[in-house]
């Protein structure tokens, strides 16, 4: 995982529950910090939720919101591969 996570230059993660434990220890090999760890589910061991991150974008207001990610025209998903994205601020 840590290979992969260097990859693709990792700056957050979202994982399930269960994966907690393994993605946190290869984020912190790639000296990603815990916050920028998500999880799918409510909040566990001191990870936020996606729903939390939702909410707290929904509270930034319309004038704060960029526009959905759409695939290209003309593109597949296994085509289109993850690339760098600015920091959230976390």
């Amino acid at each position: 995982m840590v290979h992969v996570l260097k990859t693709i230059d990792l700056k957050y993660v979202i994982c399930c529950e269960e994966n907690l434990k393994v993605v946190r220890a290869a984020a912190r090999k790639c000296g990603v910090e815990d916050k920028r760890i998500f999880v799918l589910e409510d909040e566990v061991d001191g990870a936020r939720s996606v729903k939390a991150l939702v909410e707290e974008g929904r509270k930034l207001g319309d004038k704060k919101q960029v526009e959905p990610w759409r695939l290209p025209k003309g593109k597949k998903n296994s085509k289109v591969f993850a690339s760098a994205v600015e920091p959230l601020g976390y």
